[in-house]
């Protein structure tokens, strides 16, 4: 799923709390029993955002006593669920095994970059019901990786594919 608004709409707060129900919900309503939700961004400061969001959504509310907050992980205190901070590096992200990807400020994904949203989104397939959520400004390039993902939904929505 790519959600894009503009500047200060609040996307990076909508997609951390999306991470902290999907953490919390471990197990229950259909949530997949152990969570791995890895949280990237073009840049390590501009993923620490959504994470840090994410972060004191878990730490600073009345959720706190079911979770353990560090730097860079959350992690369930009863039992397997994590998120975490990922470099959007290539050659740093395979093997992943996610249920739920969140990608932020997907236009800035250009270059090698776009290959590690093609490796985590690919991990996805290994765990049942994965799925992710990138979210972005609007762009206007339609060859980077926001562009060619707004194009293929174009397509879906038309019955194109």
């Amino acid at each position: 799923m790519v959600r894009g608004r503009p500047k200060g709409d609040g996307k990076t707060e909508l997609a951390a709390a999306i991470g902290c129900v999907e953490l919390a919900l471990a197990g229950q309503h259909g949530f997949p029993p152990a969570p791995e939700i890895p949280v990237a961004a073009a840049s390590f400061d501009q993923a620490d955002l959504l994470f840090g969001a994410a972060r004191t959504m878990l730490s600073e509310g009345p959720l706190a006593p079911f979770f353990e907050c560090y730097d860079t992980e959350i992690l369930r205190v009863d039992g397997p669920g994590r998120m975490f901070r990922v470099a959007a590096q290539a050659g740093t992200n395979d093997g992943l095994r996610p249920t739920c990807f969140l990608a932020d400020e997907l236009h800035e994904w250009v270059g090698g970059k776009e290959r590690v949203h093609l490796v985590i989104e690919n991990g996805l397939a290994k765990r049942r019901d994965g799925w992710s959520l990138s979210i972005s400004t609007a762009g206007s390039d339609k060859e980077t990786l926001l562009g060619k993902l707004y194009e293929h939904g174009k397509k879906i929505e038309s019955g194109e594919l």
